[in-house]
Formats: structure tokens, sequence, C-alpha cells
């Protein structure tokens, strides 16, 4: 649970997305805090199937965080929180690209089938 915190401390993830506080963001954001306790199952959920099917530094995949956590609640069959996503890509030493909202991409791409065996 501390290095969920830490990471949602340093990436200023809120229960939304991802924030950045340049100024632009600044406006459009404000302060922002996490909305609810960012849930502790949905971000083991989201390791596993990373570790499973991300492999870093390949060609970023074209969809962002917000939409491969919709990848992930189905292949799982249960809901997956934004932020969830987010800090365990983070957790798992995936770098982040911002995409101009409050979602980001990951230098990951997705494994092969033989990769995954």
């Amino acid at each position: 649970m501390k290095e969920i915190e830490s990471i949602i401390n340093q990436y200023q993830i809120t229960g939304e997305g991802l924030l950045y506080y340049s100024t632009s963001d600044k406006k459009t954001f404000g302060d922002k805090k996490a909305m609810y306790p960012i849930n502790p199952k949905s971000v083991l959920l989201c390791r596993k199937w990373l570790r499973c099917f991300a492999v870093k530094g390949k060609k970023k995949p074209d969809v962002n965080s917000y939409e491969l956590k919709h990848v992930v609640g189905k292949f799982y069959g249960v809901y997956i929180e934004h932020d969830a996503f987010i800090v365990a890509g983070l957790m798992g030493g995936f770098t982040t690209r911002k995409d101009g909202s409050l979602s980001c991409y990951f230098n990951m791409g997705l494994k092969t089938v033989n990769e995954r065996l």
C-alpha cells in the first residue's frame, strides 16, 4: 500500500487520472485530489495483466491508459479504475507520455503469443 501511495504522490494521480502540474494543466485541472482511495485489488490485477501481456520499450500501442484499463477489465470481468491502471504501469517500471488529457501513453508494446509462452 505504501508503494501505491508513493506513486500517487509522485505523479499526482487523482481518481480521474494522471495530472501534471504545468502552467497550462493547472488552469484546466486545478488542485484536484483523489476522489476515492485507489483499489489495491485493481492495481494487482493490472500488474498481473501487464506482466503477462506488456513488454517495455517496444512500439507503443495506439491506445492510451484509459482504453487499456477497459481491456484489463474485460479480460478479468471486473471494473478497473483508470487510476489503478496508471499506478500499476508506473509500479511496473513503464514510463509515461501525456496525451493531452488525464490519460497517458506508456512505453510498452503487447507481447506476441510466443513471448507469452
